[in-house]
């Protein structure tokens, strides 16, 4: 699996701070009340779906910048998928 998409500085977010850990169910929780798949967030953020469900099940932990992205890509229009 390739961490190096999810850490853009560099920093190894897999294991520390309790807060970041959250942002994966965050992520869970946007894409399911915009009732989109989880095939439909990787394909618009170029990733592979077991890559999200580890990050959404907080097995893989992401910086505020990639959590940001993940929110971006859910806010994209459903004509940008």
């Amino acid at each position: 699996m390739c961490y190096t998409l999810l850490v853009s500085d560099g920093a190894d977010t897999r294991r520390g701070d309790p807060a970041v850990n959250e942002y994966g169910s965050d992520i869970r929780a946007e894409r399911s009340r915009r009732r989109l798949t989880q095939e439909q967030v990787v394909r618009r953020r170029g990733i592979f779906r077991p890559t999200l469900v580890d990050i959404e099940q907080g097995r893989i932990e992401i910086s505020e910048a990639e959590y940001k992205r993940f929110l971006d890509a859910i806010d994209q229009d459903e004509t940008a998928t």
